[in-house]
């Protein structure tokens, strides 16, 4: 048989035994028996799979494929922080078995597919149990348009789980997971990098950090500002440096 998930959320699931010779096998998907399945725009964030008495035999975190032609496609989505007592948090699957990750935010590369962000998605707050992108997501836009030649793509719905329009009114291609921000692209420029380690303020006796990043693709920018303080934690320290150009700037 077939199964679709559309515009869905698989939050902090458990598949846990505890004996010497069972497996714990899959924490938001088990699939078996030839069957299909299709995940597209959805969220599979937390899950688990564990044997507390034999470590090893607790795998596939998020998904566990098992048996020929067996299938899992995975589209414009998120699979994040899923873990498993063995070794593979992510996903187990056998000989025999098709799956595919396509234009999504994973937590580890995958062994098929294109277009994918390994990196941490930033969610609005995953310790409150928001999943929405914020809007610093390095996963805003991601995701690939309907019927662009992805298996699943006939299936990408025209708004979120909460109703709003994908992509949004920034226009674009859609975000991954079950919601979608209004932005095509984040706002955020790239991080800074240190130019030398002798222009870092790590350097015992140098009071200068020199920085240096990448103009923003938006052609709307007027200004960056670069917030600093000498001790971690927040600051209401700043300085504002005017244009969009590729930058170097020196803070004292």
């Amino acid at each position: 048989g077939s199964l679709d998930i559309i515009n869905s959320e698989i939050v902090d699931n458990w598949t846990q035994v505890e004996d010497y010779n069972s497996a714990a096998e899959g924490g938001a998907i088990f699939a078996d028996g030839a069957a299909q399945v299709t995940m597209v725009h959805s969220t599979a964030v937390g899950n688990q799979a564990k044997n507390d008495i034999t470590q090893s035999n607790g795998n596939g975190g998020a998904f566990w494929v098992e048996a020929s032609s067996t299938a899992l496609y995975v589209l414009n989505s998120i699979v994040w922080g899923n873990s498993a007592t063995g070794n593979e948090g992510m996903i187990k699957s056998f000989s025999g078995t098709t799956v595919q990750f396509n234009k999504s935010g994973l937590q580890e590369s995958p062994s098929s597919g294109t277009g994918n962000v390994i990196s941490d998605p930033e969610f609005v707050s995953e310790d409150e149990d928001n999943y929405r992108l914020a809007n610093d997501s390095p996963l805003l836009g991601i995701g690939a348009a309907a019927n662009s030649g992805f298996t699943g793509d006939d299936k990408i719905p025209s708004t979120d789980k909460s109703g709003n329009a994908r992509p949004g009114s920034g226009g674009g291609n859609p975000d991954p997971g079950a919601y979608e921000n209004n932005l095509s692209v984040s706002p955020v420029p790239a991080a800074p990098t240190w130019v030398s380690p002798t222009d870092s303020a790590l350097v015992t006796g140098n009071a200068q950090a020199r920085l240096r990043w990448t103009k923003h693709p938006e052609t709307d920018i007027s200004k960056y500002r670069i917030y600093y303080g000498t001790s971690s934690g927040s600051t209401e320290n700043y300085t504002d440096v005017s244009g969009r150009s590729d930058t170097t700037e020196t803070l004292t």
